[in-house]
């Protein structure tokens, strides 16, 4: 019985054994898969080393080779990549996976490189007249279109490209079967060289309120100009034009480099001179009445040019000498003394200073209340506080005579004078009288008067060789606390809250640190009497 026919829907009767079942019917579509057609694809080229794709759409259940496998991305399947080194006819075999024949076929792929490599001849950056050139050369081929900064050049089409303009160069290159290739870039920067130069709105100018006005007039035929201002007092800059403020007197240089390119370049100097001004300064000292008052003018030089002065003293005098007269003053006070000056450069601004002078009058002597201190312990003294210096004379038994507050230790009395010499140079001597004790000791009077007559209003300890007071109390009858002190030759006036109390005994309590270290402790009473 031949096969039936491909494509068709085909009935299959099924017909039982007596007694085992039903007649049936079962459908099925016949197709024919085993006959193929193999499809290489078109003759194509493959330039400058570009894969291609070679082949066609794959077929389900169908096996591809393809030979020579050289070149391809994948021999086994229907659509390769073909990048061969040579022209190559490959061919492809398909087959179906059920069976049936092989069919083939076959496709060319043309293998053509361009080469693209570019040749410099000269310098792609050099100055107009230095002599130097550029040249870009490619290999021969088809046709050639020459670009400037991705723009073709209209008849450039040579192999050899003179290039006489600032720019971006290159060349593609069209070879057969399409094959076009494009060359590596060249930048080229050709420029003239500038001429450099600027003016100085005053090249000379006094160091108060100088402005310089640098203006760049420098030219330059072919390329952009840059700037660098060097000034020689550490300034840069990099603008067309500078204003700059000196902050020193002195004579300066002023240096403009102008680039139009990293080689071409011209560069101007030019000096500016910054007059120092007159600055007034002077030094005056403290003085007193009727004696002279020096002055020490401090005034530093402008840099050899003349420099006037004014003098004007708070009694109307003046002077216009560098070094003025001495002056005098009869009563005390605070005086202004004041300095203006310029120099014949800078006129103006003119510069003025004022000084308070203060003119002491001499303080009196007097003598100090009558210091007592135990044999050879020490005892704390104490000049008036008012002096630049001190001297204690003579110097025995003090540790430092110098001081304003030496400490004497001694087993002889002595009376000191002190001398007390202000910032002026005036000196007043006082005195102090030591005296001596055996013993350390502390006296409170037995009784005290607080009537307001200055003469035994308050109750306070005299103390013989104490360092230091811890505590100074007094106590009514009853125990109720009047007063506490811990400070020194201090005492009580009388009053408790404000109110002045009524004559009654009161009961005292002293503690205190000697001049050998050691605490001590003393009570008594005393009567308040009004």
């Amino acid at each position: 019985m031949p096969p039936p026919p491909t494509s068709i829907n085909v009935a299959v009767i099924v017909v039982p054994y007596n007694g085992y079942g039903c007649i049936d019917t079962l459908y099925t579509d016949i197709t024919n898969n085993l006959v193929i057609t193999a499809n290489a694809g078109k003759d194509t080229v493959s330039c400058n080393r570009n894969p291609v794709p070679i082949g066609s759409t794959p077929q389900l259940n169908v096996d591809y080779q393809w030979l020579p496998t050289e070149g391809l991305s994948n021999p086994t399947i229907a659509n390769p990549l073909a990048l061969p080194d040579t022209t190559t006819t490959y061919v492809l075999t398909a087959r179906s996976k059920g069976g049936g024949c092989l069919t083939i076929d076959s496709v060319v792929v043309k293998a053509y490189s361009s080469d693209n490599s570019i040749q410099l001849l000269g310098k792609t950056n050099y100055c107009i007249g230095s002599g130097d050139s550029t040249v870009l050369i490619v290999k021969k081929t088809d046709s050639i279109q020459w670009y400037k900064n991705g723009l073709p050049i209209i008849g450039a089409n040579d192999t050899v490209l003179h290039i006489t303009e600032t720019g971006t160069y290159q060349a593609i290159l069209f070879g057969p079967f399409g094959c076009n290739v494009t060359t590596p870039s060249y930048d080229v920067n050709i420029s003239s060289i500038p001429v450099s130069g600027f003016t100085v709105n005053n090249p000379i100018q006094c160091l108060v309120g100088n402005e310089f006005i640098f203006t760049n007039n420098s030219t330059n035929n072919v390329g952009d100009m840059h700037y660098k201002w060097i000034l020689s007092d550490g300034t840069f800059a990099q603008t067309r034009h500078l204003t700059h403020k000196f902050t020193k007197a002195g004579t300066y240089s002023i240096k403009l480099i102008v680039n139009s390119s990293d080689i071409c370049a011209d560069s101007t100097e030019q000096t500016i001179v910054v007059n120092q001004n007159a600055v007034a300064n002077f030094s005056v000292k403290t003085s007193y009445i009727n004696l002279p008052v020096d002055i020490v003018n401090t005034t530093a030089d402008t840099l050899g040019s003349t420099i006037n002065y004014l003098w004007t003293f708070p009694n109307g005098q003046t002077s216009t000498l560098r070094n003025p007269p001495s002056q005098t003053f009869a009563i005390s006070g605070i005086y202004n003394f004041t300095l203006a000056v310029y120099s014949n450069q800078c006129p103006t601004p003119i510069h003025s200073l004022k000084r308070p002078v203060l003119i002491e009058k001499p303080k009196s002597n007097i003598n100090y209340p009558l210091e007592y201190a135990v044999v050879n312990m020490p005892l704390n003294l104490q000049a008036r506080n008012f002096g630049e210096t001190y001297l204690w004379r003579p110097a025995v038994n003090l540790n430092n005579a110098q001081i304003a507050d030496p400490v004497f230790k001694g087993n002889t009395e002595q009376l000191y004078a002190i001398d007390i010499t202000t910032k002026s140079g005036c000196v007043t001597t006082d005195t102090q009288i030591v005296k001596l004790v055996k013993n350390i000791q502390v006296f409170v009077p037995n009784a005290f008067t607080p009537n307001g007559d200055n003469v035994n209003d308050v109750l306070k300890p005299v103390m013989y060789g104490i360092k230091q007071i811890k505590s100074f109390k007094i106590f009514n009858r009853w125990g109720q606390l009047f007063y506490q002190t811990a400070t020194l030759k201090q005492g009580w006036d009388g009053y408790v809250k404000g109110v002045l109390q009524e004559t009654q005994t009161i009961v005292w309590f002293i503690e205190a640190l000697g001049a050998d270290e050691k605490i001590y402790s003393w009570k008594g009473s005393s009567v308040l009497i009004r």
